[in-house]
């Protein structure tokens, strides 16, 4: 499984480190969680620094977790006929890739830090174990990134009806 070969590839910080325990809860997403619950998801987490300027995922890549950006700037970028165009920017508490937990898929979009930033990171092999072990859990904040999938839809059509006006 790609999933297997990219997780030790890649230098992520194992999710045994649990600086970020208490922090967890400040994700919206999140915040229903009660600390044991929290606590769970926090030993799945994985983190990663990124430098200004450097890739975080490319369009078109596999996917293969959910991003919460503990700290720092991203900007999303999407090609449309042959140019990047800015989707949005996104700080500290924002969370990007949630699709990917509910199904394998490849990336609709590139996203490369503007800041020092620091993300935390939830594979999908990871959340399917949580699903099937604890899915009360995995409803909680399921909930919470719907809401978030819903403005997001809504933000691209603005998007989209601008791009067919410039076109």
């Amino acid at each position: 499984m790609i999933w297997n070969k990219l997780k030790f590839l890649i230098p992520w910080t194992s999710g045994e480190d649990t600086s970020h325990s208490s922090e967890i809860t400040r994700f919206e997403i999140f915040q229903s969680l009660t600390p044991l619950e929290a606590a769970i998801i926090e030993r799945i987490l994985y983190r990663r620094t990124f430098n200004p300027g450097e890739r975080i995922v490319n369009e078109g890549d596999a996917a293969v977790c959910l991003y919460l950006l503990k700290s720092g700037e991203v900007k999303v970028l999407k090609e449309v006929k042959n140019r990047q165009i800015e989707l949005a920017s996104m700080r500290e508490g924002s969370f990007f890739g949630e699709l990917t937990l509910l199904k394998e898929r490849k990336r609709s979009a590139t996203v490369i830090a503007t800041d020092k930033t620091e993300v935390l990171c939830l594979f999908r092999p990871d959340f399917l174990n949580l699903l099937e072990n604890h899915p009360s859990i995995c409803a909680k904040f399921i909930s919470g990134f719907c809401e978030t999938i819903l403005d997001r839809i809504n933000n691209m059509y603005d998007v989209i009806h601008k791009l067919n006006n410039d076109t």
